[in-house]
C-alpha cells in the first residue's frame, strides 16, 4: 500500500493528553507501540499515569505538568514539538489498530486538502456513536435526539469530526493556529475545525475504519466530580464560543437565556430528589454564571486536582 512512501510509522507523531489515566493507557498504546514519535503530556495525574507510559512505550516523550492545564493546552504543548508530517490525536480512551492508521494516511495521502481524518467510533458494545457533524452554529436549528440518522456509506467531507481519534496535517494546524488555550475543556475541537473549514481545509470521515471508544473512562476520578467538572466547562465554553464568534452581545443573550433555563431545571430537579440531574444542573448554571462574569475557564480548584 505505501510503495513508494515512508512507512506510516515515520510520518506520524502520536499525540495523548493524559489525566489519571492509568487503567486505559496500556490498552490504547500497545498496539502503537512501534511507532517512533510519541509524545504523552500528563496533567499533574495522581495516579501511575507517567509509570504505565513509561512501561508500554519506553521510548515515548513524557511532558508532566506541573497542574492540570486542560485538554488543549496540554495538547498544544504536544504540537509545538511534532516534527513529522502528521500527527495522530489519540484520547486515552479510545483504542486503534495499526491499520486504522494506515488507512487515515493513505485517505490524507488522496487528499492533499484534509485537515484531518477521522474514523467512526463505536462503544464498547460495537455500537456507533455519533463522531462527525454540521460545524457548531449549523446544528443549532437541528433535532437534539438524532441517534435515528444514519451513518455515512462512504467518505464524507464533515463540519465537524471528533478528535479523540484523529489524524492531523500539521501544515493545516500552523496555518489557522492549535487549539484556542483560553478553553479549559469542551468545544475546542468544535472551534478549531470551524477555522480549518474557514480557511479552505477539509475535514474527512471515513466509515471504512474505526476507533473503540471506552466514552467516559479516560478518567479514574470519581462520577460525581467529573460530571460537574464536565458540565462546567461545557457550559462556560459554550458561552465563550458564542461570543468568539458572534459577538459579546449574543454571547450575554445566550448567557442569560441559559441562565434561566438551568436554573428551572435544577429546581425542577431538586423537587423530585434527582442527585444526577442536580450535580449536572448546578454545574451548567455555575458555568455559565463564571462565563458571564468573565470568569477564566482555568478555576483554581482546577489547576489541583
Amino acid at each position: 500500500m505505501y510503495e513508494g512512501l515512508n512507512l506510516p510509522s515515520e510520518r506520524v507523531t502520536i499525540i495523548m493528553v493524559t489525566y489519571n489515566s492509568a487503567s486505559l493507557i496500556s490498552s490504547a498504546l500497545i498496539s502503537l507501540r512501534h511507532v517512533k514519535g510519541i509524545i504523552v503530556v500528563d496533567n499533574a495525574s495522581m495516579d501511575h499515569s507517567v509509570d504505565k507510559v513509561r512501561s508500554v512505550v519506553p521510548h515515548a516523550t513524557i511532558i508532566a505538568n506541573e497542574r492540570n492545564e486542560g485538554f488543549g493546552r496540554a495538547a498544544n504543548r504536544a504540537f509545538n514539538k511534532v516534527t513529522t508530517e502528521f500527527a495522530l490525536l489519540l484520547s486515552p480512551d479510545c483504542l486503534i489498530g495499526d491499520e486504522v492508521l494506515e488507512h487515515l494516511l493513505m485517505l490524507a495521502d488522496r487528499w492533499g486538502n484534509a485537515a484531518m481524518v477521522s474514523p467512526v467510533l463505536v462503544d464498547a458494545n460495537g455500537a456507533f456513536t455519533r463522531c462527525h457533524d454540521h460545524d457548531l452554529f449549523s446544528r443549532e436549528g437541528l433535532r437534539r435526539s438524532r441517534g435515528d440518522e444514519p451513518f455515512p456509506s462512504g467518505n464524507l467531507c464533515a463540519g465537524f469530526v471528533q478528535n479523540a481519534a484523529a489524524l492531523v496535517r500539521m501544515t493545516a494546524v500552523r496555518e489557522v493556529g492549535f487549539y484556542d488555550e483560553r478553553i479549559f475543556l469542551f468545544y475546542e475541537d468544535d472551534d478549531l475545525c470551524i477555522r480549518l473549514r474557514d480557511r479552505g481545509w477539509s475535514l474527512i470521515l471515513t466509515p471504512n475504519v474505526s476507533a473503540k471508544h471506552l466514552s467516559g473512562k479516560s478518567s479514574s476520578l470519581s462520577p460525581r466530580f467529573l460530571t460537574s467538572r464536565r458540565y462546567y466547562h461545557m457550559a462556560w465554553s459554550r458561552g465563550y464560543l458564542e461570543q468568539k464568534y458572534r459577538g459579546r452581545i449574543s454571547g450575554l443573550a445566550l448567557g442569560v437565556t441559559r441562565l434561566g433555563v438551568f436554573f428551572g431545571k435544577l429546581i425542577f430537579a431538586a423537587l423530585f430528589l434527582n442527585k444526577w440531574k442536580m450535580v449536572r444542573d448546578s454545574a451548567r448554571l455555575i458555568g455559565t454564571a463564571g462565563y458571564l462574569l468573565g470568569f477564566s475557564a482555568y478555576r483554581s480548584e482546577e489547576k489541583n486536582k
